[in-house]
């Protein structure tokens, strides 16, 4: 009888290339709960013994792989959906808590040089259930990694999840500190754990200076200048697609993204106008049109597509009573029609 962790790189490379992807490509492993829940039963010599079910995961073999250089080489793509950072991997699974497993992960922590006060906390963390400390380490050890789907927590964490922590910290100090494992990240899809809270962009601004990074599509995601720290040279992020659905963000945080990015040709804003907070009451807002203006004019000579979608226009009677009334001049989006590489251009009925 066998565990996870004792199987040969070969077999354990073929259960991972068993679960459906997105693509054809075995390396194009998309490990969701809908799909994955491997080797959490023995596996007997000859035979290997797995099953599917349908909302229950195990990140047994994720984990197994990533460890494994060989393997996690050919990691390309992952896909952890209701699954959020701060409770993956659970604590208390032996797997987990081996010490075989404990070691090769200290030794990673001090293979990426962290400032001594960050080893230190890193490795408390190890000690305490090993919470989200050790995802974002796997993250950071899978160097082929180009598509990442995550589930955030939600406004109101007590802790920064552990992967932003410790880009903020490579970001601070670029000579010390190389998260080599997501150089080659190239597409992020972020969305909130729970369908009636949101996360705050801050939190996850530092993926925008990621080298490979070029797609940044985000769902639930509120962003206000006075929660946002980063203040970056113009140009730095080489971000090219930027979505934001069911999300709120403010002049300052959109000027922040723009004034950082240096060639945004796709930009898509589907604007959440009204929701409902903990007591059940209807809060609404609306959207300061010329916050745009200078946005986008800052992008003329990369934008070509611009959409934003009012997500609560018409939905209810809310907002025909309380949201129309509303509306702002729309006349700053008359800038649209100046920029010389715009090919596309999706609005709000009420605009036109």
């Amino acid at each position: 009888m066998a565990k996870v962790s004792d199987l040969p790189n070969e077999i354990l490379y073929k259960i991972l290339s068993h679960f459906p992807t997105h693509g054809r490509d075995m390396y194009n492993i998309c490990l969701t709960s809908r799909f994955l829940y491997a080797a959490a039963i023995p596996i007997y010599t000859r035979r290997c013994s797995f099953r599917r079910k349908p909302k229950r995961g195990s990140p047994a073999c994720f984990v197994a792989g990533v460890l494994r250089r060989q393997i996690s080489a050919c990691i390309r793509e992952l896909c952890l959906e209701n699954w959020q950072v701060r409770r993956f991997p659970l604590g208390g699974w032996s797997y987990l808590t081996d010490e075989n497993t404990r070691q090769c992960l200290c030794r990673a922590a001090e293979e990426f040089q962290f400032p001594s006060e960050i080893t230190g906390e890193w490795k408390l963390a190890l000690d305490d259930a090993l919470e989200d400390a050790v995802f974002a380490l796997l993250l950071l050890l899978a160097d082929g990694l180009e598509k990442l789907v995550l589930s955030l927590p939600f406004t109101g964490s007590n802790q920064t999840p552990w992967l932003f922590r410790l880009l903020r910290v490579a970001q601070e100090i670029p000579l010390s500190v190389q998260p080599r494992g997501l150089q080659n990240l190239h597409d992020v899809r972020l969305e909130s754990s729970s369908r009636q809270m949101f996360f705050d962009l801050d939190l996850v601004l530092p993926l925008f200076r990621l080298p490979a990074l070029r797609t940044f599509r985000a769902s639930q995601c509120i962003g206000s200048r006075a929660t946002c720290s980063w203040e970056w040279p113009q140009g730095i992020s080489p971000v090219e697609s930027i979505t934001f659905k069911n999300s709120r963000l403010d002049a300052g945080s959109i000027n922040v993204l723009f004034g950082a990015c240096g060639g945004i040709k796709k930009f898509r804003l589907h604007w959440s106008r009204e929701w409902r907070d903990k007591k059940t009451d209807w809060i609404y807002g609306d959207f300061d049109h010329s916050v745009l203006e200078a946005a986008l004019r800052s992008q003329a000579a990369s934008l070509e597509s611009f959409e934003f979608i009012d997500e609560s226009y018409g939905t209810s009677d809310h907002y025909r009573r309380n949201c129309l009334p509303l509306m702002t001049d729309v006349s700053p989006l008359l800038c649209l029609i100046e920029l010389p590489c715009l090919k596309s251009v999706k609005l709000p009925p009420a605009w036109l």
